[in-house]
């Protein structure tokens, strides 16, 4: 679902959550006349990749069990570490992954060792090997005693519709398979 706002007086944030929550893209014209160019623009940038053979390895410490990935399959899985790789990229679209972990004998100390999220792909424009690391704090909360990853409010939502989601269908499985407790 993208999205695209007319003029100088739109909702902002309703049309910028309409297209990431959508898949989307955002776009902006000044009037009506513009519309066909930026949809143009935003189809061109969902159907040529930009990138392929992406890899993403995600490193965690002993504190951390891993429990779920919301958003795509598990390539590999291994003490400590899990892998998902996807075929390509696309520049106009944003995905998000959501991993859910049991935190192991919870102490602020563990807070030191970050969760390390590495990212390696082809840039199809080059044709060379991208990689980049990102080191993801865990964050101690005194009032609860409890450990989590620092997020910005909007991806806090959306970790929950994700969470929603697999929720209701593990429940719907469980239907379709005759278990209706």
């Amino acid at each position: 679902c993208s999205a695209v706002g007319v003029g100088e007086d739109y909702n902002v944030a309703l049309l910028t959550q309409l297209a990431t929550r959508g898949g989307g893209l955002l776009g902006h014209v000044g009037d009506a006349r513009g519309m066909r160019d930026v949809f143009v623009e935003q189809l061109s940038a969902v159907l040529y990749p930009v990138a392929k053979n992406l890899e993403v390895e995600v490193l965690f410490n002993k504190h951390l069990e891993y429990k779920q990935l919301l958003g795509f399959p598990i390539t590999e899985k291994g003490p400590n570490r899990l892998k998902i790789k996807l075929k390509n990229m696309y520049a106009g679209l944003n995905q998000l992954a959501f991993i859910r972990f049991k935190v192991l004998n919870p102490m602020p100390s563990a807070q030191n060792e970050p969760v390390t999220i590495k990212l390696k792909y082809t840039d199809l424009r080059t044709n060379k090997v991208v990689e980049q690391v990102v080191e993801s704090p865990l964050k101690w909360s005194e009032g609860s005693g409890e450990m989590e990853l620092l997020m910005e409010q909007q991806e806090k939502k959306m970790y929950a519709v994700a969470v929603m989601n697999a929720s209701l269908k593990a429940m719907s499985d469980k239907f379709h398979s005759g278990d209706q407790a």
